[in-house]
């Protein structure tokens, strides 16, 4: 019995040790998110622009519609692979949050160690 836990305990151990995030780290992610636009599945559509500015913007339907403009919901930052987000609270404070950006073909994943917590593609963006 004591044999079977021990094997067990250390195929978790040693199985956490090589979990690692899908793909490439991105060595320069500021240079890479800068004027795109990611198209993102996070427990729902993630659409946002990263402006170069430094502007974090929301995707939205258009202005055409007058319901759901594109806007301004934070800011972002890179530094080597390592993204920040600082999303706009009504009582001017942010939430943040800090992902590494790994490349795995055409595929961008945004991870917090080896947890992918979305992964999309990135496409040229005009609305900054």
């Amino acid at each position: 019995m004591k044999k079977a836990v021990l094997v067990g305990a250390l195929s978790i151990i040693v199985g956490n040790a090589y979990a690692v995030c899908p793909g490439n780290a991105v060595p320069d992610a500021g240079f890479v998110l800068s004027g795109k636009r990611i198209d993102a599945a996070v427990g729902g559509d993630w659409k946002e622009i990263h402006c170069s500015s430094g502007d974090l913007k929301k995707v939205g339907t258009g202005t055409s519609t007058g319901v759901d403009p594109t806007t301004v919901i934070g800011s972002w930052s890179a530094t080597e692979s390592d993204v920040t987000y600082k999303y706009n609270k009504p009582d001017g404070s942010t939430n943040d949050f800090t992902f590494e950006l790994h490349k795995q073909g055409e595929i961008y994943n945004f991870c917090v160690g080896a947890d992918t917590k979305a992964s999309g593609t990135l496409s040229d963006a005009s609305d900054c």
